[in-house]
Formats: structure tokens, C-alpha cells, sequence
């Protein structure tokens, strides 16, 4: 733990940590655990010499499991209950030898004295020492600024040039109206890039001038001189920082000894379980992202710095709840834009940055997870799938269309007070995003790095030319000196960065960023043309001519807005399928701030079948072409998915309909009808595998963890029970079961019911094992209630058998 926060310091600086929180902190690690074991001994001892020694042994029985367990967790490739088995016997192994052994009792006494020293070494890392002993000499003393001109900064996240652009290399005034005004009125640097590509890096260099250190944290030790500091002494600030932690803090707003130390324990906390729990066991906990802040959230807060106020609430459904939030931060710094002079308002808005959720109006649309579309981990590649990319292009568009939105706010209000005449007003991105199948989505290539460098950077001041565009090489270093050049201030330390009115801009010829621990160079030719790369795909994707087309994607994207009646009769169905959690359609409400706009569903294809186009209608009109993804199949079926426009629901009960595209039947395109799960008898794997199936409810039965969610096996908890929805004119006629196997035992005792009718009462060994079942024993009914029982094993009794598929026929 004291590892983990030495190399994270911005840990500390988000949440304003003081010294004496640093301290407590480390006596409350290094002392609580012993004295709580000290208690225990001392309450062994009245017991006798024996159940002392015991305890001892005990304790370094426990203590000692621990210590391979992060290892194994990190390893991710044994199931939880292995692991705990690995790591409880190594326990019992060293307090077996703990108790026999007179030497290593006596140099693990002697050893001991060593604990002290890792506290020791984290309060003089050199990250810690800066928060324990902070340098008031390294900050910038203030400089005297005659300039009374507002200042307004506002940089994005995840928010790559191309975005905006139309194929003629302009802002797409049609799709993105406000950025296109933005554009019209002020200077926009369409070559302008990031330094580093990483936020923690990318944001200190804007607001510093300054090319990144790779061992610096996003502080205010380690970057002293900064744009807050540089105005503090005459400038009235407000800031909005979600990630860093650069503006000298203001003693009114910090948060009292209390709030802070619950703050940074109940995150410790968390860090500590994400450590040592199996990755299948921390399913349940608050995600750790990259605010490095509130993850346990324990109470629902309100963060405020003068008339700036964001709710840093996390609901029932944490990852749509700081979703949602995000959008609320943005209006919130708008509204509070006013006429003062003398005044800097700073905003890091985390968005359009992933996940993408979010219709442009700020509603919610994904109800029960993101599906898969192709994504890996940040640094990681995205499928080959082109279809699954474009999905997630989409999604992206969609928030940037949101962040348009919220532009528009920003600008009336600029209006509204004066300031869009009267101010410094500039906007830009802190590093973009790649959509490139089988290419990396946010580590720069030779292929990506203009979709991953080149960012949105407009700059509007009084007495600046507008409408007016520079194809000069501009860097995100050249914030700071462009805005100390508006303000005609001196200072007397060094920038990296040059003024973005500085004629020496116009002769760089290289793009210079560092991606990691790796320098990268391009010239703007290359960036120039990956560019045009990234518009001509988004172009071939969607032919856009409003922020409503952006639901019009793939090569039968017209169709979408077309009434059902428009086609003739559908064709008789050749495919099955079936859509998730249907019967979230039936009663949807217009004022809930979330709605089930994924529509996710699968199909049945065999392995060498061709992947269909799908149509999605929603109340007789349809609203999304999709295609089944390339690389999501479970036993026969391959998921699918599509955003459909939130005007396309009702309140209410609302039809949702499934189509084949046939371009085959004499006519430009055909819809085909699709049987839906419950209109035949063969529910091939009704609750296994990696989503729910229609209409089936499980009970009792372990998901597996991120690492193994796509395999079809489950774990009973030794009383699973699944509820399935059957045709009772048609019911099915038998019932297949397939396990894999039990726990350490060579067999146990099964028992499966249908109905309360029990089919099969026996011994199920320890390896594969396969039963059919008859259900003509079972009495017809509209769902069949199939029990799975047997005997328990695992550290808390909770695994039963491993079912690897269950079939209806």
C-alpha cells in the first residue's frame, strides 16, 4: 500500500491531503493491524501458555497467505476459490513451522524491527516529503499584472480533431453548429497538438508552458509555476480541476480533518480489496478511475469552490451516475460565468471521454452495460471488427454532439455577460481517441497519431482577427505564453511553449509528444494526411447532414427514420434471435433521465454463416441498422447491438422489432421477419454464457470474473434455480445438463427438479458428465422452474457444481 501511494502523489494532492493526514494515516497502517493482534495475545495469554503460542502461530499462519496474494490476483488466470486454496496452505505451512521452529522464531523477532522502516522510506519519498514539507519557495511569487481582462479555459477530454471536421477539412457546421460558431469567431489552430498524450501529463503542460517530467505529479509541488499561480495574486480564480490539483488551495474550501481522513480511508480501502480480492470478487466494488478520488462514495457530496458547485454523487448505477455528472459540471461552470473583470474561470471537463453513453441531450442511454464493441484496455488495440469499431465511433460522436451542446450553453452565457467581446476565451483538448480497427485506441502509431496528438484549439480575445484559421504547427505548451503575450505580462521564468501569435510558430516543421516513456516525432504532412484518414472514414460511415443523421450509420443508414409501412409485407423468417431484457420496452418513462436506447440483442448463425444486417424498429418506425459483431458468439448465437434515437420512444409500452435487411428478393432491400426466442422449443443454452437470455431469471449462480466473463460456465451456489419462459402449446420435451465438474471431492449428491417434479437424484462425479431428462412428467405450464442442488464447498461453502450448458428441447 505505502508502494502503491508513494508512486501515485496525486492520491494526496486531489483530495488537498495535509501533513498531518499523511501521518495519521501511516500510524493507522503500521499500527492498527499489530495492535489488534497484540490485543488478541494479550486476551490468549489468560488461556495458558499453549493457546498464546497458538495464536502467534496463527497470526503468522494469516499474515504470511497474504503475502503471494496480490501476485496471484494480478496473475488472473485461477479461479478465486484455487487461489484462496494456494494461499491458505502456504498459511498453514508457515504457522505449522512458525510453532516448530526455535530459529525462525527468533530471527522473524529479530526481523520485525524491519516493519518500522517502511513507513520510514514513505515519508521520505521524495513524492511524500513534497506534501509533508511543501516548499512555499517554489511557488511563484506574484506578479504585478495591469491587464483586467476575464480569462475563461476550457479543456476537454478524449476529444481528437477530427471529430468536428467535415470532409472538407472545415468545422461540420451541420452536425456541430456551436464549435462551427466557436470556429467562425475566433482563431482556430487547426494543427494544434498535444505534448503527452496521457491526462495527468497533458493538463499540467497546458497550464504550465512547460514539456512534462516523467516522474512529476499533477501538483502544485511539482509545477509551482502555472497559470493559477501566475494570476493568483491579482485575479480572482475559479477552477475546476477533476484530475489535477494545481491552483493554490484556498483555506475556506478545505474540507475539515474529518472529511479528509474518511475520504482517504474509505479509498484506501477500496485500493486494498482491488489488490487482494480475486478479480471475480470485486465485481460489486466502486470501479477505481482515474480522478484517483471517491471511490467508495460513501455519502453523497456536494464539491464547491465559490459559486462553482458539482455533485460528485455516485447512484445505484455508478458508472451512467459520473457519466451524467459530467454533463452537469459543464452547465454549472457555464452558469456561473460572470461580467467581473480581473477573473480566471478554468474547466476540466471530462468529457467526450469514454465510457459513451450519453445522448446529446445529456440523457443516459445504456442500461445494463456497455456491450462488447470491440474495445481493449486504454493502451490496448481495438478488435479487427470494423462494424464493432464504427459502433463505438458512433457512441463517441454521439457525446461529442453532447459536448456541442453544452458549448452552446457556454457561449450564451458568454454572450449574456459580455464576456465573449471582453475576455481571453479559449478552448481545446487534452489528447484525442483512435477508432481504427485492429489499431490502438489511445497509444500513438505511426498509422493514429494524429487522431491521438491533434486536438481543438480556439483562442478568441479582444482586437483578434475571427473566422480566421492557422495551419501552423501550435502545441498545447503554447496556452500559457499565448495567454501571458494577451496580458502583456513579464516574467522571468522559462517556457517551453511560444505565443500562438509569435510568427516564429509558423517555422516548426516536427510534431513533437511523448507517449509514455517514448518521444515521438511526426512532420505536419504526416499529421496532416492521417487526418484526412480519420474524416474520410467518419465520412464513409455517416453521411451527416444534422446531429440527428449520426443515428444513420452503415451502408443502409437511410432507411433509419422510414415507417414500417413504407416496405412491402416482410419475408418469411429464415433466422432466429431474440432481445435482451425486453421488458424494459414495456413501461418506459420520457421523464427518467435514462433511458434503454442500447437496444442489445443476438442472433443464431452458424460459424460459416454470413453476418446479417439487422433493422431496429422502435413503435413502427426504424430507428437503427446494425450487424451481429464479429467475435461475440456464444454457442450459436452472436451479439448485437444499436443506439436508437431517444425521440423514438413513447411513454409507456413501446414495440421493439427485429429485421433481417434481404437484398436478394427482386427489391433494393427487404425486411425479413426473425423468430424470436419463446416462438420455438430450442432454448440452446437458456441461462449460460455471457448475458442473460430473454425472459430467463437465474438464481444462485457465480458470474465469473473479467477475465473469464465471455466462458459459458457457471458455479451453483448449491441451490440455483432458473426460471424460463415456454410456448404452452409447445413446450419443450426434454432437458440437457452439462457439468464440468465439482470441488475437491470426486463426486456429490445432485438433484434436479422441473416443476417440483425431481428428474434426477444421484451422485455427480468430479469430471465432465452429460444427462438427457424427459420433462413429459412435468405439467405443461407457461415457464418451467428448473432446480440445480447439490452439496457446497470453497472457504465460504458457496460453490456447488460447474455447469457448462443447459438446453431445452
Amino acid at each position: 500500500m505505502f508502494n502503491i501511494l508513494a508512486q501515485h502523489g496525486e492520491f494526496f494532492a486531489i483530495r488537498q491531503s495535509q501533513p498531518l493526514d499523511i501521518i495519521v494515516l501511516v500510524l493507522v497502517v503500521t499500527l492498527s493491524v499489530p495492535a489488534l493482534l497484540a490485543l488478541v495475545s494479550l486476551a490468549a495469554t489468560r488461556f495458558g501458555v499453549k493457546t498464546c503460542a497458538a495464536a502467534h502461530a496463527s497470526f503468522i499462519g494469516i499474515l504470511t497467505a497474504l503475502i503471494p496474494l496480490p501476485a496471484l490476483v494480478r496473475h488472473g488466470t485461477m479461479h478465486a476459490p484455487l487461489l484462496l486454496m494456494i494461499c491458505i496452505l502456504i498459511g498453514v505451512a508457515a504457522g505449522v513451522l512458525y510453532a516448530r521452529s526455535d530459529g525462525l522464531r527468533r530471527f522473524l523477532s529479530f526481523l520485525s524491527a524491519g516493519a518500522l522502516c517502511l513507513p520510514l522510506l514513505f515519508l521520505f519519498d521524495p513524492a511524500i516529503r513534497k506534501t509533508l514539507c511543501p516548499d512555499a519557495a517554489d511557488i511563484v511569487p506574484h506578479v504585478a499584472i495591469s491587464s483586467d481582462t476575464p480569462i475563461v479555459l476550457v479543456i476537454f477530454d478524449e476529444f481528437p480533431t477530427s471529430s468536428i471536421l467535415d470532409l472538407s477539412g472545415h468545422v461540420d457546421s451541420n452536425v456541430f453548429p456551436n464549435f462551427a460558431e466557436l470556429a467562425t469567431g475566433s482563431v482556430w489552430f487547426r494543427n494544434a497538438t498535444v505534448v503527452a498524450t496521457s491526462t495527468h501529463m497533458s493538463v499540467p503542460s497546458i497550464l504550465t508552458g512547460r514539456n512534462p517530467q516523467a516522474e512529476s505529479h499533477p501538483t502544485l509541488q511539482d509545477h509551482p509555476h502555472n497559470l493559477f499561480t501566475l494570476l493568483g495574486g491579482t485575479y480572482q480564480i475559479d477552477t475546476f480541476e477533476p484530475i489535477t490539483n494545481l491552483a493554490t488551495p484556498n483555506p475556506t474550501d478545505l474540507p475539515s480533518i474529518r472529511q479528509r481522513l474518511r475520504s482517504l480511508f474509505d479509498d484506501l480501502w477500496v485500493i486494498y480489496l482491488h489488490i487482494f480480492l480475486p478479480a471475480e470478487w470485486t465485481r460489486t466494488l466502486a470501479p477505481i478511475s482515474q480522478r484517483w478520488n471517491n471511490f467508495a462514495a460513501r455519502e453523497q457530496q456536494e464539491h464547491k469552490r465559490h459559486h462553482l458547485s458539482a455533485k460528485r454523487a455516485i447512484g445505484k448505477d455508478k458508472h451512467m451516475r459520473q457519466i451524467e455528472i459530467r454533463a452537469r459540471e459543464m452547465i454549472n461552470f457555464s452558469n456561473g460565468l460572470d461580467a467581473a473583470p480581473k477573473s480566471l474561470w478554468f474547466m476540466h471537463s471530462i468529457l467526450p471521454h469514454s465510457p459513451h453513453t450519453i445522448y446529446p441531450s445529456g440523457r443516459t442511454y445504456a442500461v445494463a452495460g456497455i456491450p462488447p464493441s470491440g474495445e481493449g484496455a486504454k493502451s490496448g488495440p481495438w478488435s479487427d471488427d470494423e462494424w464493432a469499431v464504427a459502433h463505438a465511433y458512433q457512441r463517441h460522436l454521439l457525446q461529442v454532439s453532447l459536448v456541442d451542446q453544452l458549448l452552446g450553453k457556454m457561449i450564451q452565457q458568454l454572450k449574456k455577460t459580455g464576456l465573449w467581446d471582453n475576455a481571453v476565451i479559449i478552448v481545446t483538448a487534452d489528447h484525442g481517441i483512435s477508432f481504427r480497427p485492429g489499431d490502438r485506441r489511445r497509444t500513438a502509431s505511426a498509422s493514429n497519431f494524429a487522431d491521438i496528438v491533434g486536438i481543438p484549439l480556439f483562442v478568441r480575445a479582444p482586437g483578434l482577427e475571427t473566422a480566421k484559421v492557422v495551419d501552423s504547427l501550435a502545441r498545447s505548451t503554447d496556452i500559457l505564453p499565448t495567454i501571458i503575450d494577451l496580458l502583456n505580462i513579464q516574467i522571468d521564468w522559462q517556457l517551453h511553449g511560444q505565443s500562438l501569435f509569435d510568427p516564429a510558430i509558423a517555422d516548426r516543421t516536427n510534431v513533437s509528444n511523448i507517449d509514455g516513456d517514448t518521444a515521438l516525432r511526426f512532420d505536419q504532412e504526416a499529421l496532416e494526411r492521417v487526418r484526412t484518414e480519420a474524416v474520410a472514414n467518419k465520412g464513409a460511415l455517416f453521411a451527416a447532414a444534422s446531429p440527428q443523421d449520426l443515428y444513420r450509420l452503415g451502408p443502409f443508414g437511410d432507411l433509419v427514420g422510414l415507417p414500417l409501412d413504407a416496405f412491402p409485407a416482410p419475408l418469411e423468417a429464415e433466422l432466429r434471435g431474440r432481445i435482451d431484457t425486453p421488458k424494459q420496452y414495456h413501461e418506459v418513462s420520457l421523464r427518467n433521465r435514462k433511458l434503454p436506447g442500447l437496444v442489445v440483442g443476438y442472433v443464431e448463425l452458424d460459424s460459416e454463416d454470413e453476418l446479417p444486417w439487422l433493422a431496429v424498429s422502435v413503435n413502427g418506425i426504424i430507428s437503427a441498422i446494425t450487424r451481429p459483431y464479429l467475435r461475440y458468439r456464444h454457442l450459436s448465437e452472436t451479439l448485437w447491438a444499436a443506439v436508437v434515437p431517444e425521440s423514438s420512444f413513447v411513454n409507456g409500452h413501446n414495440d421493439i422489432q427485429i429485421y433481417a435487411l434481404n437484398t436478394t428478393s427482386g427489391f433494393p432491400v427487404r425486411l425479413q421477419h426473425i423468430t424470436m426466442s419463446g416462438e420455438s422449443r430450442d432454448f440452446r443454452g437458456v441461462a449460460l454464457g455471457g448475458a442473460p437470455i430473454w425472459g430467463v431469471r437465474e438464481h444462485g449462480f457465480h458470474v465469473p470474473g473479467p477475465t473469464q466473463r465471455e466462458k459459458p460456465h457457471r458455479w451453483t451456489n448449491g441451490k440455483a434455480q432458473l426460471e424460463v419462459p415456454v410456448n404452452i402449446d409447445d413446450p419443450p420435451n426434454t432437458l440437457s445438463i452439462t457439468l464440468l465438474g465439482w470441488g475437491p471431492e470426486e463426486t456429490t449428491d445432485l438433484h434436479i427438479r422441473v416443476n417440483g417434479v425431481a428428474l434426477y437424484a444421484g451422485a455427480a462425479p468430479g469430471k465432465v458428465w452429460e444427462k438427457t431428462l424427459a420433462l413429459d412428467t412435468v405439467t405443461a405450464s407457461d415457464k418451467l422452474n428448473i432446480e440445480i442442488n447439490s452439496g457446497t464447498w470453497g472457504p465460504n461453502k458457496d460453490r456447488g457444481v460447474l455447469v457448462q450448458a443447459i438446453t431445452l428441447q
